[in-house]
């Protein structure tokens, strides 16, 4: 797989400085390639959130790592060696300048967080902002040719640098981002004493030990069949249908099993299949891909790394009774399963706890970034520690332990149902405790069963505690020897 090393790049410059081709090189595939263009939006049944991912980079390359095309061979150090000779000639690109007359000013974006793992700016999305208007490549951040008036794009590698950029991920319709309860305003307003703060969660990496690998094989009547290391079957049966431009029925895929992944597979895995997929349906022979894992980490981030702004409202007696919760999150290039982490981000928020006036907004910044993937208890774990960490923080400021405020906040259920459900749990225990005894020993010896048992715990019960010279080792004791209930008359084993 060839990926992009270079800075800025806009793909309409790339082009090969070498040719491929050496011993055991069957050929190279690119975005022209693809049956469906190298634009196809053939994931859109997952994400719908942002641009859609090309399978390899078009038009710009989006950030350092992003896939460029597949060199075919017979070995694998010969497709390595094929990889090596590929060229690529890198260009800027340039967004055309905000009107001055409009009052619309473009925001600077410090170079000083910029690191070489996303140096590639997007022409879809520069550094002006992404919104719904500006998807066609038209409206607010357009794209200029080389040549034309314009400045040249700046990437944006960091959360800080994507809100002084207004790069955004528009989430307007997507209702799971947000979550309230009660007017938090009001009692904001009415709290006795008002507590803010913010703090930092930093990003979490896969490391799965079977890395990203598929397998496609040209069937006959122009089906395909794909081997697949993925989470969910259908999740590559459909993209890869629309790349290869096939109805569903004709593209087969089988994963020998599935687990292990913790979502690092549940979306990324597409895109090798889809790969071996174009390359298997152009030469029409069995193709192999198993990514690197250097190649597979450039290619593929982690969880979502995220800074939390909140602001809680307490009352005359230090009872928490509002609390407000701003989430930015540090996407992708390619919004990815980074909408699974929002999604579940909100409704998980309050956890136990019971405050009145609740609310929580999620957004998302577009970064010159990998796409983010999701990773095991995505939205839910980050969610977890955002809510303990803001109890654990004011509480510090009320002069109260953690422990009694958490409890204070604790959803009361009354007393009468807890009553009635340690009753129905014992019973229950009981019923269970029960059962287990008679399945192993029959009802018949259960009474003989627990009166050896009994008897054997009580003379070890005094071997403990009197032992007498048997520690020296002058002599053994002379306490009889209780046999094991499973050999007592009567018992089934």
């Amino acid at each position: 797989c060839t990926s992009s090393h270079g800075a800025r790049s806009r793909s309409g410059q790339l082009g090969l400085t070498a040719s491929p081709h050496a011993a055991g090189v069957v050929g190279y595939v690119t975005p022209d390639d693809i049956p469906a263009g190298p634009n196809s939006d053939f994931t859109r049944s997952l994400w719908s959130v942002g641009p859609p991912e090309p399978l390899f980079a078009h038009d710009t390359v989006e950030y350092v790592g992003q896939p460029l095309g597949l060199v075919v061979a017979t070995t694998l150090s010969a497709a390595r060696a094929g990889a090596a000779r590929v060229g690529v000639n890198y260009g800027p690109v340039f967004v055309q300048r905000r009107d001055s007359s409009s009052g619309a000013s473009r925001k600077s974006v410090s170079d000083h967080e910029a690191t070489d793992r996303a140096v590639a700016a997007s022409a879809k999305c520069p550094a002006d902002g992404w919104g719904a208007e500006s998807r066609g490549g038209g409206g607010v951040g357009a794209t200029a040719a080389v040549g034309d008036a314009g400045e040249e794009a700046k990437a944006i590698t960091s959360l800080t640098a994507a809100v002084a950029a207004n790069s955004w991920y528009d989430l307007s319709k997507f209702p799971s981002s947000r979550a309230s309860k009660g007017d938090v305003s009001a009692a904001l307003s009415s709290s006795t004493r008002v507590l803010q703060g913010q703090f930092k969660i930093g990003s979490q990496r896969h490391f799965y030990m079977e890395p990203q690998t598929a397998i496609a094989t040209p069937e006959e009547g122009g089906r395909m069949s794909l081997i697949s290391s993925c989470q969910g079957t259908d999740q590559v049966m459909h993209p890869v249908a629309r790349l290869l431009k096939m109805r569903h029925n004709q593209v087969h895929v089988s994963c020998k099993r599935v687990g292990g992944g913790f979502g690092g597979k549940a979306d990324r895995a597409v895109y090798p299949a889809g790969a071996v997929a174009v390359a298997a349906h152009k030469f029409r022979r069995q193709v192999r891909l198993v990514v690197d894992s250097t190649v597979d980490a450039n290619m593929n981030a982690g969880r979502c790394p995220m800074t939390v702004d909140w602001t809680a409202g307490l009352d005359n007696q230090g009872q928490m009774q509002a609390l407000s919760i701003d989430i930015t999150l540090a996407a992708g290039a390619f919004i990815g399963t980074t909408t699974v982490e929002i999604s579940h981000l909100p409704p998980g928020m309050d956890s136990v706890y019971n405050i009145p006036a609740f609310q929580v907004t999620v957004q998302a910044a577009r970064c010159n970034l990998p796409p983010r993937t999701t990773v095991r208890g995505p939205g839910k774990v980050s969610a977890a520690v955002i809510i303990e960490q803001i109890v654990q923080q004011v509480a510090a400021a009320v002069g109260q332990s953690p422990e009694r405020f958490r409890e204070s906040l604790m959803i009361k259920i009354p007393e009468q149902h807890l009553a009635a459900a340690a009753a129905a749990e014992a019973k229950a225990q009981v019923t269970v405790l029960t059962r287990q005894v008679d399945a192993v020993c029959g009802s018949q010896s259960r009474e003989s069963v627990a009166n050896g048992f009994s008897k054997q715990a009580q003379l070890q019960q005094l071997c403990q505690a009197d032992p007498g010279p048997a520690r020296s080792g002058r002599h053994t004791s002379t306490l009889p020897q209780v046999p094991h209930p499973k050999y007592y008359p009567g018992a089934s084993q």
